[in-house]
């Protein structure tokens, strides 16, 4: 594993309430992602959103995601970025996505599903073929929210932070 061009400095991360309803506290899931990295993941107990908190500022966010995250990702998967490989990006989230509907269609309605950092839109795709429904993705990467845009999965290029829904 390479060295990463980022700064994971948490000095200035902020502790946050739900983005979606404002709801605090929430619920801890995980103190590490799934590349190993130490964040903190929370469940809102008002509505359902998982997200991060403490978290990098908005501003160190867009940062992160145009330098670091597609790189970092790839070298803890041992693979291209997605954005050399779209079509195998799309193929392998939409089957991860059809089974999260498997797993959890007793639970989950047909709907208005969204999905924060929706990539290529595959999970969506898988959603929508499964459980049927709305779905939006919000993405901020622009090639890859194009691409899914180009599949007929309707994506906004935001971070969520700064969505304001249209």
């Amino acid at each position: 594993m390479g060295e990463a061009a980022f700064s994971y400095d948490p000095s200035g991360w902020e502790e946050v309430a739900c983005n979606f309803c404002g709801a605090d506290p929430a619920e801890t899931l995980h103190d590490r992602d799934r590349n190993g990295l130490s964040v903190r993941t929370c469940i809102c107990r008002g509505c359902g959103l998982i997200y991060l908190s403490p978290r990098m500022p908005m501003e160190k966010y867009g940062e992160y995601y145009h330098r670091e995250y597609r790189e970092q990702l790839a070298r803890f998967k041992g693979k291209p970025p997605v954005d050399k490989d779209y079509e195998d990006a799309f193929a392998s989230s939409t089957r991860h996505g059809e089974a999260l509907a498997r797993c959890f269609a007793r639970d989950w309605r047909e709907g208005l599903t969204i999905e924060v950092g929706s990539s290529v839109g595959g999970v969506l795709n898988g959603v929508r073929r499964v459980i049927g429904g709305e779905v939006i993705g919000i993405e901020p990467s622009p090639g890859e929210a194009g691409e899914a845009n180009r599949r007929g999965i309707p994506t906004h290029v935001a971070l969520f932070e700064a969505f304001d829904g249209r």
